[in-house]
């Protein structure tokens, strides 16, 4: 663990996960073989849940220890400044591409349908998570200041914790059809889409609560070393399953979303006494959020590249080739990203941070 309590085992994991979305989004285009959807599935049932796990995990720490006083304003130079930032950056990036290849219905698609670009994240596939987890913090802010204190009572915050379960087993958000139905009217779209963030959310910010309490708290960050493999083994089992649909009646793709995102946690709670902090790893947790955003200009610049030498010509996608061409575009992210993040006007605007030397 790092000076000032950082849970280096957790910043390891969010680095894991941010390879994770990497590989979700790499050669996209191409045809993929069974095997590598499957090794993809792996990813799509971690990454994102364990972001927005860890995401409402310290934004409840943060609230319970200080309140809700500032909170926001300073959400807004975290988070809503670099999303407005990027998303301009993603429409000016697949304006010029629709224009260099003569795609002027996706052109006019773009930019006659700006509402979901601004609320939805929809200017690039990795925004939506910006809108996703505004509404998770906002929704805990409002809780915060209802409730106060008393979310720090088992009592109260435990019921919370099984209800968000019971949310996350009958999955709601997923099955309404109208939520992905880009015909639908903006407004309608946008209305629904909001709907979907709360139920997502909740589930998961029951459960970050629940983590905040004291006595929990204190059990998961003192599970024993020698139990940890066996748990790390366990919560890849339970990520397994999402390879199969066959799990879906008995054990919902949620539910299991929720049980991978928070055992890593725990997880990565117990494992930081462990992890001695380094150069490299203080650089990948300063540049985690900017990977996230950026990477999508990186894998399209190399899958491009690829395309006009003819490499990708004829060429199924496999876990071979789609693992090694996604750990080449997150290290070129990740340089990139901890170049430009010592700039001081670049570190604010494009990660909502301070200038860090990384």
């Amino acid at each position: 663990m790092a000076k000032g309590g950082r849970l280096l085992g957790v910043d390891l994991l969010r680095g894991l996960a941010a390879y994770g979305v990497v590989l979700i989004h790499s050669l996209g285009n191409q045809p993929r073989a069974v095997s590598t959807e499957r090794f993809v599935a792996l990813f799509l049932g971690f990454a994102v849940p364990y972001f927005l796990a860890v995401s409402l995990y310290l934004t409840a720490g943060r609230l319970l220890a200080s309140g809700p006083r500032g909170f926001l304003r300073g959400r807004l130079e975290r988070l809503v400044v670099p999303y407005l930032v990027w998303t301009l950056i993603f429409v000016a990036f697949r304006s010029l591409l629709y224009v260099a290849t003569g795609r002027r219905n996706d052109l006019r698609s773009l930019l006659t349908s700006p509402l979901p670009l601004l609320f939805l994240g929809e200017a690039s596939a990795q925004l939506y998570f910006i809108p996703l987890l505004i509404v998770g913090e906002l929704m805990a802010v409002g809780l915060v200041a209802v409730i106060g204190d008393r979310l720090r009572r088992p009592a109260l915050v435990v019921p919370f914790a099984v209800i968000g379960v019971a949310v996350s087993w009958f999955d709601t958000f997923r099955r309404e059809p109208m939520l992905k139905d880009r015909y639908a009217p903006d407004l309608t779209r946008i209305g629904l889409n909001e709907l979907s963030y709360v139920l997502w959310c909740l589930p998961f910010l029951a459960l970050a609560l629940l983590f905040q309490l004291e006595p929990v708290r204190r059990r998961v960050g003192s599970i024993p070393g020698g139990f940890l493999p066996l748990l790390g083994v366990a919560l890849l089992g339970v990520d397994l399953v999402n390879m199969t649909s066959a799990a879906e009646p008995y054990f919902p793709y949620t539910t299991r979303e929720l049980v991978v995102a928070f055992g890593g946690l725990a997880f990565g709670i117990a494992v930081s006494p462990f992890v001695a902090p380094t150069r490299w790893l203080e650089s990948l947790s300063a540049c985690t959020f900017g990977i996230y955003l950026m990477h999508p200009l990186v894998i399209e610049f190399l899958e491009q590249v690829m395309t006009r030498t003819g490499l990708l010509r004829g060429v199924t996608v496999t876990p071979p080739l789609i693992a090694p061409f996604a750990a080449l575009a997150f290290a070129i992210t990740w340089g990139l990203v901890a170049v430009s993040i010592r700039v001081p006007l670049l570190a604010r605007v494009l990660y909502g941070v301070r200038p860090k030397a990384v």
